[in-house]
């Protein structure tokens, strides 16, 4: 089950250059980043061309979906909600939730 995450933006259109550093240097006048995942393909170890970056609070979240894109080096991002991914309960008991977002948001 997915849900939104109201403290983190998913940033579509990531460049295999751009760094976790140039992500933070570009958001950070929206407010404190927590953190910064620029996922990969384990298997080709290339990137899957988005960037999760999660904050302390919801506003820099509501600023940057309002921006709807932001430059970032010389690449345009498209800035869009970041979702919870909720797992399914395991065996002993215990819910678990994964800080990621492998699919695009319909607007």
């Amino acid at each position: 089950m997915r849900e939104d995450d109201p403290k983190s933006v998913k940033l579509v259109n990531l460049g295999q250059q751009t760094s976790e550093d140039d992500i933070r240097q570009a958001l950070s006048r929206f407010g404190n980043i927590l953190r910064v995942k620029i996922p990969e393909d384990p298997n080709r170890k290339k990137r899957y061309g988005f960037a999760i970056v999660g904050f302390d609070s919801e506003a820099p979240v509501q600023r940057l979906l309002e921006e709807k894109e932001i430059t970032v080096g010389i690449v345009c991002l498209a800035i869009e909600k970041a979702t919870i991914r909720r797992m399914e309960k395991r065996n002993d008991g215990d819910a678990k939730a994964a800080f990621t977002n492998l699919t695009r948001q319909k607007q």
